[in-house]
């Protein structure tokens, strides 16, 4: 009986051994075998949607929403919104209708100045020029002064005084005449000049024509919107301080406005607008005929 005894309790240790030891071979052989779990292609379509789904992989649009139905409260008589890198308009009214453009005019006045110029023109003050209406800039007759000096107090103070100056120093009339130039290589069909400064009633454009010359001076001279993004520039007699009431609005790129009687305010100004926590879109918003170019911009 013991005996019988002794050899069961052999025969549970040899078996135990042999299982032992068969777990120990198998995960060696196992851990060495490179091992991919075969999953069937509908769980693996699956899998792969709710990984996809459960990222937010959609922009979250925030800022600028078109909506064609939805209308903003605009006093402009003229407006278009469009994008400056696509050419797409956004928003618009009345684009084709002409309208004075007022010191809107001054953007194509320092783009010819800048095509004409070089480092080495300096203009002498004419008591012509400083009896054009307005003081901004303030000159003195007999003055000299780099036409490069000038497109500051012309751009950032709006001075019509710095726009005489400059169509002077290169002949009024002829400058007059490379401006309308300028018009019809941008292809502004419906935009004319009579004067540098913008008094002129005759200076006429439409918002689609403005729209177009921001996005030409945007590509080809984009110094020019840079430089009216400057608060102030000095040289050694003058502080020139910029008038431009959208300079602390965030993603200002630039632009230029105008006042006459006849053409009430207008303005040209870029913005880059976000569109998503990490997109953004550059778009133009010119106005004619404007009682509060502020609140229209804003809307």
């Amino acid at each position: 009986m013991k005996y019988n005894i002794n050899q069961k309790i052999k025969l549970a240790f040899w078996i135990i051994s042999a299982v032992i030891i068969g777990i120990f071979f198998s995960s060696l052989i196992f851990k060495n075998i490179k091992y991919e779990k075969i999953i069937n292609p509908s769980e693996n379509i699956a899998i792969a949607i709710e990984s996809l789904t459960s990222q937010e992989t959609t922009p979250k649009y925030f800022y600028f929403i078109k909506d064609q139905n939805k209308k903003p409260k605009v006093s402009a008589s003229a407006y278009l919104v469009g994008d400056l890198d696509t050419g797409e308009i956004i928003l618009t009214k009345n684009q084709e209708k002409e309208f004075p453009l007022a010191s809107v005019s001054k953007l194509m006045t320092a783009y010819v100045a800048t095509e004409l110029m070089d480092e080495n023109n300096i203009a002498q003050v004419s008591k012509k020029a400083l009896s054009t209406y307005g003081e901004n800039g303030n000159f003195k007759i007999g003055e000299k002064i780099k036409i490069s000096d000038l497109i500051y107090p012309l751009l950032l103070e709006s001075s019509n005084d710095a726009a005489e100056i400059i169509a002077e120093y290169f002949d009024r009339d002829t400058f007059i005449k490379k401006m309308n130039q300028a018009v019809e290589k941008i292809e502004l069909s419906k935009t004319f000049f009579d004067d540098p400064s913008g008094l002129s009633e005759k200076n006429k454009s439409t918002v689609f024509d403005m729209f177009k010359l921001a996005g030409y001076l945007n590509q080809k001279n984009p110094d020019l919107f840079k430089t009216t993004t400057n608060r102030s520039y000095s040289n050694k007699k003058h502080n020139w301080f910029s008038n431009n009431q959208f300079l602390r609005e965030e993603g200002y790129l630039g632009g230029k406005s105008g006042y006459t009687d006849p053409a009430l305010q207008t303005v040209i100004s870029l913005f880059s607008v976000p569109l998503s926590e990490t997109g953004t879109r550059n778009i133009a918003i010119t106005l004619l005929q404007s009682k509060d170019r502020y609140k229209d911009v804003e809307s």
